[in-house]
């Protein structure tokens, strides 16, 4: 708490002000119930997140899947879930929140999953060329 106060006094107009003061309501009150990580909707905050940086997440995590994974991790440990399939698209989500922080354009490579008929059900990945920012190709 000590650390937003000592934003507000960098505030000029009423209406960061004002919006200050909700945000600053809204900690508290995450601080009073126990609720630390109950801000704002994680879904929500990443979503803007992604959209405000410009992420091409749609073709991963249409849905932000992830999050799924990470209540999994939060409320029922790790052990015995089965998110190694994802992981790869995640850490294929992160390069691309890299990217778009730094504002990179030109060719990165990313992992894929390459389809293959395996009994035993494996996967086989790879890794791909891509151009970034994308051009609508998600």
């Amino acid at each position: 708490m000590s650390i937003l106060s000592e934003y507000q006094k960098e505030f000029d107009d009423q209406d960061t002000v004002g919006k200050y003061h909700i945000f600053r309501a809204k900690v508290e009150k995450s601080f009073d119930d126990a609720s630390l990580n109950k801000v704002g909707s994680l879904r929500t905050s990443l979503k803007q997140m992604l959209e405000f940086y410009k992420v091409p997440y749609e073709d991963l995590f249409p849905e932000l899947e992830f999050i799924k994974i990470r209540d999994n991790i939060v409320h029922a440990g790790f052990g015995g879930l089965d998110i190694a399939p994802e992981v790869r698209k995640l850490a294929n989500l992160i390069v691309r929140l890299i990217l778009s922080i730094l504002e990179y354009q030109g060719n990165y490579i990313e992992s894929i999953r390459i389809e293959i008929e395996d009994k035993m059900g494996r996967s086989k990945h790879g890794l791909t060329y891509k151009n970034f920012p994308f051009q609508n190709e998600c």
